[in-house]
């Protein structure tokens, strides 16, 4: 937003300085007064008018101002004044601004008409003023000093009147032009102006030329900056009359007057004006514009595996590159969890150590404004082995009992790779008396490995002999398909056997072992045992 602010008045001079407003333009405005009166040149009644004038510089108005009511005197020929002084405004003033060209122009005029009567002492004034201002914006391409230079010229005249009738005239123009302007957003005051007072040489009407020079260094940032001149001109003249003195012609005081402005700017810098209402001088041509976004690429270090997982923290490395002859990478911006940081330059570092699923939405921005569409990355960290686990494991197992152990392995956020893990089952007769351990590895897909491990114990005793024993011949096929006769002699055998194991202690061990594996033996040779189960019993039964 463009905002204005305001000098207050200096002298006889409204000098209004303010910044641009919300578009370049230009404005022209005159203000006429003239007054008859005391010495002093004021009366009680004062006419002013006010005009102000458009950009193609219409308007301007006259008037008339009469002066105190004193008696009658005689009039001056050919003039209708019914009271003791009177004024009349018969000049106007203008006010207008050259766009094209840089230039603020302005024109006032006045004229007074004092009459005296005997023993009075009165006079006039006239006092004209005119304004016109020019706003503009200022794009530098970096922050610099540049120039602001001018040149007032014009022509100022006296009185036109008879100045052998007239005491002490006076006629003064005063002209003032005042710099302001906002930058990014802040306003500042006056950054500089001129103000010059000039009186003709000769108060007969003829002309004094005006030709002046200023030049005002000014600080202005990189970007665009608000500019605002204004042309101020104020004429007045003030006379005394004489007792018993008329003045039947008229006084002039007359100013007509431009100033052409220019912004000089080092030859490094590209100067621009919004509208072209300020010619700009010096300064480097601007280069070709730049309408292509950058484009970046991300890369990780360290690289993630073939599935795509790290096992450890990463760092993303974002650089972006502009097309050549382009404006240039001015940032870089990254948004992680709804929060963006934007890095200057051309690149941005960004660490990542938590672990699971990191996205990062990133893209980059240009000198020029131009920004890239944004893109992703997925960062996935699993610092975490797998695990490897045992279940069903009883810790211990008699012969005739059946061992069923599983084995699992399991990772949350990888997911296993790869794993040894298998159940560990069988009948215990099958496994080592004692104790017998187990154990795997498990690898997920960031290359962690885990590890685990189950041991149980196998037991060895009478009970357990006999019952395996029993198992072995009752369950074979050749046992269920005997007659209820043949069963029983089977039955009797398989009853010595395994009386004769279940009463085996360390002091009877070899009589009972001796009547055990002779059964064993029978039992073999009638086929209600295979040679392996002979084999494993008569080994069970020497651990006893």
């Amino acid at each position: 937003m463009r905002r204005c602010f305001f000098v207050p008045a200096v002298a006889l001079a409204a000098l209004a300085i303010g910044c641009a407003q919300a578009r370049a333009g230009v404005h022209a405005s005159v203000s006429i007064d003239a007054d008859a009166g005391a010495t002093a040149g004021l009366s009680d009644s004062p006419t002013v008018i006010l005009q102000d004038l458009n950009d193609d510089g219409s308007g301007g108005i006259a008037g008339v101002g009469y002066g105190w009511p004193p008696p009658a005197f005689p009039q001056p020929a050919g003039v209708t004044c019914p009271f003791t002084g009177c004024a009349d405004k018969s000049a106007g003033a203008t006010a207008a601004v050259d766009e094209p060209a840089g230039v603020l122009r302005a024109g006032a005029g006045a004229s007074v008409l004092v009459g005296n009567a005997p023993g009075f002492d009165y006079g006039g004034i006239a006092f004209v003023s005119s304004n016109s201002s020019v706003d503009d914006g200022i794009t530098l391409s970096k922050a610099a000093t540049v120039l602001l230079e001018g040149t007032v010229h014009g022509a100022l005249a006296g009185l036109n009147g008879d100045p052998t009738q007239l005491s002490d005239p006076t006629v003064e123009t005063e002209v003032k032009i005042g710099f302001c302007c906002e930058r990014h957003g802040e306003s500042f005051g006056l950054i500089g102006g001129y103000d010059q007072q000039f009186f003709p040489d000769a108060l007969d009407g003829t002309t004094t030329p005006i030709d002046d020079t200023f030049s005002i260094p000014v600080d202005l940032p990189a970007g665009d900056t608000e500019f605002k001149a204004e042309l101020s001109q104020d004429v007045h003249m003030l006379v005394d009359g004489v007792p018993g003195m008329v003045l039947a012609e008229n006084g002039l005081a007359d100013f007509a007057g431009t100033v052409t402005f220019k912004v000089i700017v080092p030859d490094d810098v590209v100067a621009t004006s919004d509208s072209g209402l300020l010619p700009i001088l010096g300064g480097a041509a601007p280069g070709p514009t730049d309408t292509t976004a950058p484009t970046s690429s991300a890369t990780v270090d360290p690289a993630a595996g073939s599935s795509g997982w790290n096992n450890g923290p990463v760092a993303v490395h974002i650089a972006a590159t502009d097309e050549p002859g382009g404006s240039g990478v001015a940032s870089v911006s990254v948004v992680q969890a709804g929060s963006t940081t934007t890095t200057d330059g051309s690149s941005a570092d960004v660490p990542i150590s938590a672990e699971g699923a990191t996205t990062l939405t990133f893209y980059a921005t240009d000198a020029a404004g131009n920004e890239e569409a944004p893109k992703t990355l997925t960062v996935r960290i699993d610092e975490t082995p797998p695990t490897v686990t045992y279940g069903g494991n009883a810790g211990a197992y008699t012969v005739d009992q059946q061992v069923s152990i599983t084995c699992g392995a399991e990772d949350a956020l990888s997911g296993i790779a790869s794993s040894t893990c298998s159940d560990v089952t069988g009948p215990a007769y099958s496994f080592a008396l004692g104790s017998n351990t187990f154990g795997a590895t498990a690898i997920d897909n960031a290359g962690n490995t885990g590890s685990g491990q189950t041991s149980f114990t196998v037991v060895a005793d009478p009970a357990g002999v006999a019952a395996l024993t029993a198992q072995f011949v009752t369950s074979s096929a050749a046992y269920g398909a005997l007659s209820p006769q043949r069963r029983q002699v089977v039955d009797n055998l398989l009853a010595i056997a395994t009386r004769a194991v279940a009463r085996i202690t360390p002091a009877q061990a070899p009589a009972f072992l001796h009547i055990y594996t002779h059964a064993l033996a029978q039992l073999g040779r009638q086929g209600w045992l295979t040679a392996a189960q002979v084999a494993t019993l008569t080994r069970l039964a020497a651990a006893l």
